[in-house]
């Protein structure tokens, strides 16, 4: 391994082990940052509430104990990717308005960092304070490229990085870089329109994976209050020729396959949901938090 390896290798390390200490010392910053962080602290929690009912409480109550723990594992990741979704559309939307107002600036004759700091008193939502963060580090005498590329990582949002990737290009060439921008800000308002079409369009998907789970929990809720009664007065009675019973289970245990059937069904169903609907299996954890609950309380309070 070259000298020049070694150095990345040890780059990266060192910022695994800073994201690590940030995660205790910022732990907003880095779940606004990285959302999966906030597992750090409610997993350790679940399992700690989990051991302790289990040592405490009878074993009919597992059932309940497993899924509301699991429930507090996963429902604050679900938020907080939620959250993390809906902070990036809103700058997305902002850095649509930010970039027509770089244009408009850039075409007064002024250069790319000049036309930033110009525009940084104005507001652009959610994007506001990195505009006017941007601002400040070209105030101090950073190079305009580096900025914009570091913002870019910021927002960990591709339709950001490629304008921008456009944009430092646009620079480095030099000469009419006007025209550049203006493509850039019509190619990032393109892309922006459709992924909201696409969103709308598979929004109903979103809706179908609703509607199949909610017929899944009406059949088995008919199953359970009207023909697992039956179910069970034929279970007691012998057939002579057959010589066994007409089933070995008891309601109580069919309904708890019911249960455990519905759970799972729900979580898979959320994932999916997320996937189809929004384009990540990361964002349908709130959906899987949704279902999960809305299975538990109907066998809970219901069967």
């Amino acid at each position: 391994m070259s000298e020049r390896d070694e150095l990345i290798l040890e780059i990266e390390r060192a910022k695994k082990r800073m994201e690590w200490k940030m995660a205790f010392t910022e732990p907003g910053r880095m779940i606004r940052e990285k959302p999966a962080t906030i597992s750090i602290y409610s997993v350790p929690f679940s399992a700690v509430l989990f051991i302790t009912g289990f040592l405490n409480l009878q074993p009919d109550f597992l059932d309940d104990l497993g899924i509301i723990c699991a429930l507090i594992a996963i429902a604050p990741v679900g938020i907080a990717y939620h959250l993390y979704e809906r902070r990036r559309r809103r700058m997305e939307k902002g850095f649509i308005e930010f970039m027509r107002d770089l244009v408009d600036v850039t075409s007064a004759g002024m250069t790319l960092a000049e036309s930033l700091v110009a525009i940084s008193r104005r507001e652009y939502g959610a994007l506001t304070e990195e505009v006017r963060r941007m601002a400040r580090m070209i105030s101090w005498g950073l190079p305009f490229n580096d900025v914009m590329q570091r913002f870019a990582e910021r927002t960990n949002s591709m339709l950001i990085k490629r304008t921008v990737s456009l944009i430092i290009q646009a620079n480095i060439s030099g000469g009419e870089f006007q025209e550049a921008i203006k493509m850039a800000s019509k190619d990032a308002t393109e892309m922006k329109i459709l992924e909201e079409e696409r969103r709308g369009n598979m929004l109903m998907y979103t809706i179908i994976v609703y509607i199949a789970f909610f017929v899944f929990l009406f059949v088995i809720f008919v199953l359970a209050k009207m023909f697992l009664p039956e179910f069970a007065e034929a279970s007691a009675s012998e057939i002579p020729s057959m010589g066994y019973s007409v089933a070995s289970l008891s309601s109580e245990e069919i309904t708890r396959i019911f249960f455990h059937s519905s759970i799972i069904q729900g979580f898979i169903s959320g994932l999916i949901a997320g996937k189809m609907g929004e384009g990540g299996a990361y964002l349908g954890i709130k959906h899987s938090v949704i279902l999960v609950l809305v299975s538990y309380l109907l066998f809970t309070f219901f069967l």
